[in-house]
């Protein structure tokens, strides 16, 4: 699979998470930001957050250059106005999207309650921390592994990449 293909598969899975969770959203009476969300900014001090836009948005792979440079544009203009909304709250950004109408945010209770309250905000779902990939793990662990048996015995198996 391209790269291209595997970028717009995980747009469209994006999408559809902040949809649906947008659905949610407007189904629940505390609004945008779900209970889950309020409950662990209370009990960590921040949250880390998916942010949906509101802003018309298509698969990108419907549109031509021109539409697609057009509704890249009108996203990151969404996302500016936003972060102007909350300037002097506590965030963070952990990642801006270029093709898809969100933004991912670390965020304080002071920056939550500005998002509940945005006109650009049509949803705010919990956000989870990267997972380190289990390659990177194994790796990892081999080198430590490794560094441990060298000590013992300096073994040539074990060479350093």
């Amino acid at each position: 699979m391209n790269i291209r293909k595997l970028n717009e598969l995980r747009a469209i899975f994006l999408f559809a998470f902040l949809w649906v969770g947008a659905s949610a959203a407007a189904a629940q009476p505390a609004g945008k930001v779900p209970e889950e969300v309020i409950d662990h900014v209370a009990a960590d001090g921040t949250v880390l957050v998916l942010v949906g836009l509101k802003i018309p948005w298509q698969m990108e792979s419907s549109l031509n250059e021109d539409q697609v440079r057009s509704q890249r544009e009108a996203i990151a203009s969404i996302q500016k106005d936003l972060l102007a909304e909350l300037a002097g709250q506590s965030y963070k950004i952990t990642r801006r999207f270029d093709s898809i109408p969100g933004i991912a945010l670390e965020v304080g209770a002071d920056a939550l309650a500005e998002l509940a309250h945005s006109s650009h905000v049509t949803n705010v779902l919990l956000d989870r921390p990267p997972v380190e990939s289990k390659t990177r793990r194994n790796r990892t662990r081999f080198r430590h592994n490794c560094s441990r048996a060298r000590q013992a015995m300096a073994p040539s198996w074990c060479s350093p990449d």
